[in-house]
């Protein structure tokens, strides 16, 4: 019974061409989530089953990180060249998200990604 759908918004990591380094940073940054009972089923059911199951018993965040398949990223981050990040940003626009908010690993994302 609305006049207007409520706006939707999405905070999304995002890193154009991290180094190996800044790759484990952001899956660091994920670990919480993956311990987390609400997100850790999203996790499972997205087929890192195992990494959660590693996550949330207690293994020490290096193990989780050292762990965690290349996908986990690429399944809940926008990582790669700027063609690459653009792209899951138009995804999530053509899906009906009307605010994407970057959350970059580093000044030279935004740069990058500057129109």
């Amino acid at each position: 019974g609305r006049e207007r759908a409520p706006k939707i918004a999405l905070w999304l990591p995002v890193a154009v061409e991290p180094d190996a380094e800044g790759r484990r940073t952001m899956l660091r940054d994920l670990v919480p989530y993956l311990r987390s009972a609400g997100f850790s089923g999203m996790f499972s059911e997205a087929g890192f089953g195992e990494v959660v199951r590693l996550a949330r018993s207690g293994a020490h965040v290096r193990s989780v990180v050292a762990a965690a398949p290349p996908e986990l990223l690429a399944a809940v981050t926008a990582v790669g060249d700027v063609a690459a990040v653009r792209a899951v940003l138009g995804e999530f626009r053509a899906v009906g998200v009307d605010d994407v908010i970057l959350v970059p690993d580093r000044a030279e994302t935004l740069e990058a990604l500057a129109p």
